[in-house]
Formats: structure tokens, C-alpha cells, sequence
């Protein structure tokens, strides 16, 4: 008896010359397609899922036209079908939300992005996973759904930015004066827009400051030399200028059964 019939290997002949050759020209025809009207790393997403979906569909046909008894198999494997099982899932659950999140492009290659401690600039958007390099030059990993599940902050999604600097101010200061003092330097600053313009917020009246926050728009890629310029250039105005951001001071009181404090005075 002949170990395949005619048919079958037709049709296994078919899925090899015919089969493998669509999925690919049906995988590029959608980059195409999809790019016209999204972003690159999304067409290049729905590209690799077309890719992979069809191979592994036309593969297990393959085989079952082979005679493999993947059934057989898979049952011989026990827990480890069990392992594989769980990994598939999961995988799948990473791939859908990686197709949500590539349709709603809430970044794309190249972006700053923060997810909970994790900040990082965006390497690569794929099936399972983005990769993202940290401040610190780390290699990071992320799973799509963990992603699509989170708050994700982009930090460059738009051209500008704005640079907030906190500062404690006596309550003895003019606060007109420090006002145009800070519109001054931001006047004088080659990083820092007119419009928006600049505004001086009021934020808490504390133990021995008033609080208040210092706001300006930049560029987005200047947002950090502009944010490290600004407050040097402020802390320097205002010891040239005396006007003073007092800082935390303590009182220590006595009683009777602790007795005076002593203090020694060295002279160098």
C-alpha cells in the first residue's frame, strides 16, 4: 500500500508552491495598504500577524496531510502540551492587544514613554511585546497587554512641553517683583515660547514659604536643557537680586527635667 495517495500529495504540493507564497504576498499587500493610513509600525505589526497566523495555519494542514497525528502528539506531550497551552494563550492575549494598541497609536518608535517607575525611549513595537531603552541605557521588555491594561504617559507626543520649577518664597518678598524677575529671565531665555506665555502659579502657603510654581513652554526635544538652564539661571538671579526662598529652620525648647542645652562654640 502506498504510504500517500495522489491526492494528498497534491494538496500538500499545493500548500507549499501556492499556500506559503499567498500568505506572503497577502501579508505585504496589507503593509501596504495599512500604511496609507496609519503609522509605520503598525502596518509592519499587522504584517507580521498575517504572517504568523497563516504559516501556523497552513503548517498544521501541512502535517495533517502528512499523516502527523498532531492529536497523538500533542496527548503524548502531557504537561508539557499543558505549558504550551498556557504560553499560547498568553501569546494571543499580547498579539490582540498589540493590534489594539498599533490601531490606536498611542505612541510609536522613537517616543519618550513612562509606564508606572518605567521610563524610556521606545525601540521597537512588536507581536508580543514593546521594547524600551531607560534613562539609565537598560533594556526594558514589556508585554502588550500589560500595556494596553496600564496608564501610559508619552512625553513627546507633542512638539512642546511645559517646564514647571517649584519655589518657596518669604512671605516678606514683593511678588510683583519676583514676577517680572521670572518673566525677565523667561524673555531672556532662547528655549523658553511666548506663547503660551509664561505664568507664575500660586500652590500652598506652607510653614516659612509661600509656594508657587514657575511655568514655561519649550520645544520638546530642549524640555530637559531647558529645565536645567532655567533653574540655575533663577537660583543665581535671586541671590544677585536678595530676594529670598527661605529654607526649613527648627526651634529646640527645654524643660526642667531636661535642662538647658550646652552649647560649645569652636573658633578655627
Amino acid at each position: 500500500m502506498e504510504l500517500f495517495t495522489s491526492e494528498k500529495i497534491l494538496r500538500a504540493a499545493f500548500i507549499v508552491f501556492a499556500g506559503y507564497p499567498l500568505i506572503f504576498l497577502a501579508a505585504i499587500a496589507a503593509e501596504h495598504g495599512v500604511r496609507k493610513h496609519y503609522t509605520e509600525h503598525s502596518a509592519r505589526l499587522l504584517k507580521k500577524t498575517i504572517l504568523y497566523i497563516g504559516l501556523t495555519v497552513l503548517t498544521v494542514d501541512l502535517l495533517r496531510e502528512l499523516d502527523f497525528k498532531l492529536t497523538a502528539i500533542l496527548g503524548s506531550a502531557g504537561l508539557v502540551g499543558i505549558a504550551v497551552g498556557f504560553a499560547f494563550r498568553t501569546s494571543v492575549a499580547n498579539i490582540i492587544s498589540g493590534l489594539f494598541m498599533a490601531f490606536e497609536s498611542p505612541f510609536v518608535v522613537g517616543d519618550f514613554i513612562q509606564l508606572d517607575e518605567i521610563c524610556g525611549t521606545v525601540l521597537s513595537f512588536d507581536l508580543l511585546s514593546v521594547k524600551i531603552r531607560a534613562v539609565d541605557n537598560s533594556f526594558i521588555r514589556i508585554p502588550n497587554e500589560k500595556l494596553l491594561k496600564s496608564n501610559v504617559i508619552n512625553r513627546t507626543r507633542y512638539p512642546t512641553r511645559r517646564v514647571e520649577i517649584t519655589l518657596g518664597l518669604s512671605y516678606l518678598e514683593d511678588v510683583n517683583r519676583v514676577r517680572e524677575t521670572l518673566e525677565n529671565i523667561a524673555d531672556n531665555h532662547e528655549h523658553c515660547l511666548t506663547d503660551p506665555a509664561p505664568i507664575l502659579r500660586f500652590d500652598t502657603f506652607q510653614d516659612s514659604t509661600v509656594g508657587m510654581t514657575f511655568c514655561v513652554w519649550t520645544p520638546t526635544e530642549k524640555y530637559q536643557d531647558t529645565k536645567n538652564s532655567l533653574a540655575r539661571i533663577i537660583n543665581e538671579r535671586f541671590i544677585a537680586e536678595n530676594i529670598v526662598m527661605p529654607f526649613p529652620q527648627m526651634t529646640l525648647n527645654t524643660d526642667p527635667v531636661t535642662g538647658p542645652l550646652a552649647i560649645q562654640i569652636n573658633q578655627h
